[in-house]
């Protein structure tokens, strides 16, 4: 399932019951989070100019299952995600026998099994 979050991001739900969060937006961590160039402006207003689909070139990410929520070692979210590294958390949230434990690590932290099947495109 794949959802749009306030204008400013979206989620996608995997088979395997795990949700990844892409959000571009005011106050996320990315580039569009400063307010500094529209500080003459009311806060409404801020939150409309950010969520208005502004490009960005990075984007705050993060990854949960029911209330579990992955822990990234100080957040429960990263930001400043380049585009090939939210498609590298992508790739490895979705993966069927993710668990939730240090993917953004990747191949090197998965267990033999996982590793195998990744390399068999299991």
């Amino acid at each position: 399932m794949i959802s749009i979050n306030e204008n400013k991001g979206f989620s996608i739900t995997f088979e395997n019951g795990w949700t990844i969060s892409i959000q571009i937006g005011v106050m996320n961590y990315c580039s569009n989070r400063s307010m500094e160039s529209v500080s003459h402006l009311s806060m409404k207003e801020k939150i409309k100019y950010f969520s208005s689909s502004e490009p960005c070139p990075n984007a705050e990410i993060a990854a949960f299952k029911d209330d579990v929520w992955h822990d990234f070692g100080n957040d429960t979210v990263k930001g400043w995600c380049t585009p090939e590294e939210i498609l590298e958390f992508m790739n490895i949230v979705s993966h069927r026998l993710y668990e939730g434990k240090d993917p953004w690590k990747g191949p090197n932290n998965l267990s033999k099994k996982q590793k195998e099947l990744l390399n068999e495109g299991g």
